[in-house]
């Protein structure tokens, strides 16, 4: 089971798994665009993403390299497992 989770999320990741889709889907807006549609709506002012992709693999003609920021909200939340390590650092000192 691990083997095919690896082999799926490879897929994914390098464009394998929507080889065919993107083959049958020529007219699909490009990821470029739709980056520039969200920088417009959050009024950002972006001369790149600052982003070094030099040592990153090649990607599909239409995809893009990106950061997080740029296309999600990341809020705070609560994190399953979590350990409070602060009352163990007060206790050695």
């Amino acid at each position: 089971m691990k083997k095919f989770r690896e082999s799926i999320l490879f897929a994914a990741t390098s464009g394998q798994l929507t080889a065919n889709w993107r083959e049958h889907s020529p007219n699909v807006e490009p990821a470029s665009g739709f980056l520039k549609q969200i920088i417009s709506m959050r009024n950002w002012n972006l001369d790149g993403s600052g982003l070094n992709i030099d040592k990153l693999p090649e990607l599909p003609p239409t995809w893009e390299w990106t950061t997080l920021k740029l296309i999600s909200e990341i809020r705070g939340g609560i994190t399953k497992g979590k350990i409070d390590y602060s009352a163990s650092i007060l206790a050695g000192c």
